[in-house]
């Protein structure tokens, strides 16, 4: 601070215009502290390179409202565009997990026919154990075709119909009523509702039914 005080004082008592001689022009490293004084503290460079300044540096950049909001929607387009895509791969799975159940219970029921000559009414009959819960029997969804023909998991139930189909069926959600059967041939198809709000929601946008067909209450595809 001394030294850039004396410079200041020097050039004060001997320059009285622009033009200065060579001779009189101090060391640069004088030149360089002089410069530094006549510039606002918070864009002076550091003198030791290891030292910090404190304040704002000339290259400090920030962001504009505006930009924020570029950013903001950007991000709202991308979410926007990829939430229908995570929702179908999570129903897809879901599905995958259901069918998977209706066939080992079909597997189950073609066991009690060969021993037996027919098919089963109830789950009590088949030697099959299943993580879910016992119904009373009914459904709003089919004609059951015994007592023990229904049972439930986390929003969906497995049920043996009357004409011994088994039926696989969300019971909550978007798709309330829609999933799979299984007939006596082996044969899986997928069912909806004709309550859905447009038909193939569920069996053609999701699991790429064809050949629908109409019965009294839902829609029937076939599955590839």
């Amino acid at each position: 601070m001394q030294q850039e005080n004396q410079l200041s004082s020097y050039y004060k008592n001997n320059l009285s215009s622009r033009e200065v001689v060579a001779r009189d022009l101090p060391h640069p490293t004088m030149l360089s502290l002089l410069n530094r004084k006549q510039q606002p503290y918070f864009m002076r460079e550091a003198e030791d390179p290891g030292q910090k300044i404190s304040g704002m540096t000339p290259n400090f950049m920030g962001f504009t409202l505006i930009e924020l909001l570029v950013v903001v929607l950007i991000i709202g387009i991308l979410a926007a565009a990829a939430l229908p895509q995570y929702q179908k791969a999570v129903w897809k799975s879901r599905n995958t997990q259901l069918k998977t159940l209706v066939k080992s219970v079909g597997q189950a029921r073609e066991a009690y026919y060969m021993a037996n000559g027919s098919y089963p009414s109830n789950f009590d009959e088949m030697n099959i154990d299943l993580p879910l819960t016992r119904s009373d029997g009914a459904s709003p969804y089919f004609t059951t075709a015994g007592t023990d023909s229904v049972r439930k998991g986390d929003n969906f139930l497995i049920g043996i119909g009357s004409a011994s189909t088994l039926f696989g069926l969300w019971t909550s959600g978007p798709y309330e009523g829609a999933g799979f059967r299984l007939g006596s041939g082996g044969i899986m198809q997928c069912v909806e509702r004709l309550a859905h709000d447009g038909a193939g929601k569920f069996c053609v946008r999701l699991e790429r039914g064809t050949n629908k067909q109409q019965s009294d209450y839902v829609n029937i595809y076939d599955l590839p």
